[in-house]
């Protein structure tokens, strides 16, 4: 995609850095921002990433010159094996991601070293096709593959677990559930969803919070309003 979009029209901003003038002014007039790889559990800064994206007029400045004002329309690609945990648990992110999964396992027999030299001797040939494939979707949209919508219900899990779990749960007018007992079902579902990063007890309350379910201190101590049987509650008995 570098080779497509030409090294000028390139920058590679780390997204660790978006939050940073110095570095997000790389990206002013860039078609592409390319990423390879990030750190397995790292934070994806939801809110800087959403105003890049949807081309939200920022601040911008260079090392020892004024600040100004940029647009941004550059197109980020990110190529990683682990999967960023966004910064925020709105449904914004996913919606602006497109997720394109690449298993295939090449043996060294298979791998073949010439193959960048040979791709950009077709690159007009590429061009053409991707234009083609561009028209398509301004007049069509974008067709999501069936693997990448699993892709990114995957990540949605991974990402934000309380919510989904609390999607399962069975709710009802005038019940409630202990916090604690909530928490111990959540864990429960969790680990039989294979889900790697189990928020702590209190984070869980807060997210839990943000999702608009009321907290309310009783003489049996704290319940979570609403919640008449916790996810992963009946199967663990």
């Amino acid at each position: 995609m570098g080779d497509l979009a030409g090294a000028r029209n390139t920058a590679a901003v780390h997204p660790a850095l978006f939050s940073n003038n110095h570095h997000r002014a790389q990206l002013d007039q860039k078609l592409l921002n390319i990423i390879t790889e990030s750190e397995q559990g790292g934070k994806l800064p939801a809110a800087e990433l959403k105003a890049l994206v949807s081309g939200e007029m920022m601040t911008v400045d260079r090392k020892h010159k004024d600040p100004y004002e940029m647009h941004p329309f550059a197109t980020i690609l990110w190529a990683t094996n682990h999967m960023p945990h966004p910064s925020d648990y709105s449904d914004a992110v996913f919606r602006r991601a497109g997720i394109l999964t690449f298993n295939r396992t090449f043996s060294l027999q298979e791998r073949d070293a010439q193959l960048q030299t040979k791709l950009q001797k077709e690159m007009s040939g590429i061009l053409n096709l991707a234009l083609q494939a561009y028209a398509r979707a301004v007049t069509g949209g974008f067709v999501e593959p069936a693997s990448s919508k699993a892709a990114k219900d995957e990540w949605r899990v991974q990402s934000d677990t309380v919510a989904l779990w609390l999607s399962e749960c069975e709710m009802a007018d005038g019940s409630s559930l202990g916090v604690k007992h909530c928490y111990d079902a959540f864990r429960t579902w969790a680990n039989s969803a294979g889900v790697k990063q189990i928020p702590a007890l209190k984070t869980f309350s807060q997210r839990v919070e943000r999702l608009r379910i009321q907290k309310t201190k009783t003489s049996q101590g704290m319940v979570f309003d609403g919640i008449k049987v916790a996810a992963a509650e009946e199967r663990s008995g």
